[in-house]
């Protein structure tokens, strides 16, 4: 996950991933798109696996054990 973040903050292309020698080509740059983050399970879990990747595990993430 962190080499694909990477290479979307470096501003990269498909094709410097090397992709050609699998027979395709695309000059476009790496990009990921998700639904909504408000309607989509999916996107929330995507969002908090960047969130994590980009921030690590700082002080600002909370505890997961809760206090009763």
């Amino acid at each position: 996950m962190q080499k694909f973040l990477d290479g979307i903050d470096q501003g990269k292309r498909w094709n410097d991933l090397g992709i050609q020698r699998h027979g395709i080509s695309n000059a476009n740059r790496i990009v990921a798109q998700s639904p909504d983050v408000c309607g989509s399970n999916s996107a929330g879990t995507y969002l908090a696996l960047v969130s994590f990747t980009w921030r690590g595990d700082g002080p600002e993430v909370p505890s997961a054990i809760w206090s009763r």
